[in-house]
C-alpha cells in the first residue's frame, strides 16, 4: 500500500528528538524521503539509523537553522542525495 506521502522529500528541523524525531519518522513511514536536521550530530544520526531500519530514507544534516550558510548547505545536501 502506497504510502501519502510517496515521492516527496521533506526537511524537518529538531529531528533528532522529541516532536522532531516523532515527525521525521512518520513522515519516513508514509513514504516521504526526510532530511533530519539538527545541531546535534549523535542524535540526527540515531534518527537517521532508526528510519533506515524499516527501509526508510533519510540522511543526517548537521546545521543551525540561525546561520543562512548552514541552511544553503542543508538545501543543497537534500537536492544531492535525494
Amino acid at each position: 500500500m502506497p504510502g501519502k506521502l510517496d515521492g516527496r522529500v521533506a526537511l524537518v528541523t529538531g529531528g533528532g528528538s522529541g516532536i522532531g524525531k516523532a515527525a521525521a519518522v512518520l513522515m519516513a513511514k508514509e513514504g516521504a524521503k526526510v532530511g533530519v536536521l539538527s545541531r546535534t550530530r549523535d542524535e540526527i544520526q540515531e534518527t537517521v539509523d532508526e528510519i533506515k531500519g524499516f527501509g526508510g530514507e533519510a540522511v543526517a544534516i548537521q546545521a543551525d537553522i540561525s546561520a543562512p550558510s548552514d541552511m544553503e548547505e542543508a538545501n543543497r545536501k537534500i537536492v544531492d542525495t535525494f
